[in-house]
């Protein structure tokens, strides 16, 4: 994936016990499909910002951004838009559904515009979407969050290609994983030969998304789901999907995985 430095506009925080302390964030990453660029655009610029501004407006959200990377030669393989939804407080952001449902009905009374009668389903693919949180005291990591959502996805590339030395080197080197069943696995010469395919066995399609992303100095946290497809030996196919918690450690500059535990889910 191409490295994306982009200056975002995203407040963030971070909530004990349970009281609000500030803004949260939900960001989607958005993906278009079939080449329907301009369904997209107009998707967005005609239905999702205009939905914004008047929520905006009625003070049923803080603020939003609407970010196309096709336009601001910030070119990713990934993703082509991030959406962000800004919410004052988490009462703000439970409230969401209903408060939309007001602004939309408003708004266009018939349902949502679009072009060449293009459903979102014909043009666009959400990659993932998290709600993203951190401390107070560092409200300038929006550029932190986006190097992890980077890792993330170059994690599921060295898995599909069987680049196990690069898998090895996404964790620090005192990195461990978890495994169900299993003892810990501490190091990344033994995280690695976890990792290794039995001969003849396949992960052609591994998908991991995100839930939330909190980060706290040197330090993140990363919940969500993880879903693949391995191909076996005598050529099978099988499905799996789980749940996961990643705890993240920022080592020269980059975000390394400081323990990993997941586990399936039937």
């Amino acid at each position: 994936m191409n490295k994306i430095i982009i200056t975002l506009t995203i407040l963030m925080s971070i909530s004990i016990y349970g009281q609000n302390l500030g803004p949260i964030s939900i960001i989607d990453f958005v993906k278009i499909k079939n080449g329907n660029i301009k369904e997209a655009q107009y998707y967005y610029e005609e239905n999702w910002k205009r939905f914004r501004i008047k929520a905006q407006n009625q003070s049923h959200i803080n603020s939003f951004e609407f970010i196309n990377l096709n336009n601001k030669d910030l070119k990713s393989n990934d993703f082509d838009f991030i959406l962000i939804t800004e919410f004052k407080d988490s009462e703000q952001l439970k409230n969401v559904e209903d408060n939309f449902q007001k602004v939309m009905k408003q708004i266009r009374p018939d349902g949502p515009s679009f072009l060449n009668n293009k459903r979102p389903s014909d043009f666009r693919e959400s990659v993932f979407s998290f709600k993203v949180s951190t401390n107070n005291e560092n409200l300038a990591l929006k550029e932190e969050v986006l190097k992890i959502v980077s890792n993330i996805i170059n994690f599921s590339k060295y898995y599909t290609s069987a680049d196990y030395d690069a898998l090895a080197n996404a964790y620090c080197k005192e990195g461990v994983i978890l495994p169900p069943g299993a003892d810990i696995i501490k190091g990344r010469a033994a995280i690695k030969k976890r990792w290794i395919l039995p001969e003849g066995v396949k992960v052609p399609y591994h998908k991991i998304t995100p839930t939330e992303i909190k980060i706290i100095g040197d330090y993140a946290y990363d919940i969500g789901y993880y879903e693949g497809t391995t191909i076996r030996k005598d050529k099978s196919e099988v499905s799996f999907k789980g749940k996961y918690l990643i705890v993240w450690k920022k080592e020269d500059g980059d975000w390394k995985i400081y323990a990993d535990a997941w586990n399936k889910i039937n």
